[in-house]
């Protein structure tokens, strides 16, 4: 069966108990987990910086920034979601999420994302948008909220 025209492949990302739905192209690569080196002073939801591909890039807890909560422990299932940076910037190329589990690619097309209200306890503005994709509740991130914070956080705002 075809797709249709507008189909869009998404990545699907296990955030513990957060989906986060993002569109292939803006993830760069799913990587083996490594222990992030802390980053001093910064946000618990930043949980440091670990060296990928060459470049030391920051590891970020979604779920525990949107909820404004302490991150979950990482277990041995754990993975990088690398994402590339928005802004073409040398300081920030790319930055990365914590997985708490295995993603998997999903088709969207118009009519199979359907928005729901917005999820209690999603206190930061980095969720653009509140779905439901193939049956499962998901998250659509602001990109440039998530890149934004990230940059704060690191003290790299300007």
């Amino acid at each position: 069966m075809a797709q249709p025209a507008e189909t869009i492949r998404c990545l699907l990302l296990p955030a513990g108990e957060l989906k986060v739905l993002l569109p292939g192209a803006a993830v760069a690569e799913v990587a083996a987990w490594q222990e992030p080196q802390p980053v001093e002073g910064a946000p618990v939801w930043l949980l440091g910086r670990v060296e990928w591909r060459g470049v030391v890039i920051p590891v970020s807890d979604l779920e525990a920034l949107v909820r404004g909560a302490a991150p979950a422990p990482v277990d041995r299932r754990a993975r990088l979601a690398v994402l590339h940076s928005l802004a073409e910037d040398e300081l920030l190329p790319f930055h990365a999420l914590v997985l708490r589990g295995v993603p998997h690619m999903v088709h969207v097309f118009p009519g199979l994302v359907t928005p729901e209200e917005r999820a209690a306890g999603l206190a930061h503005g980095v969720v653009a948008q509140t779905v439901n994709v193939h049956g499962e509740h998901a998250v659509i991130p602001d990109l440039d909220v998530l890149e934004r914070s990230v940059r704060e956080a690191l003290g790299l705002a300007g």
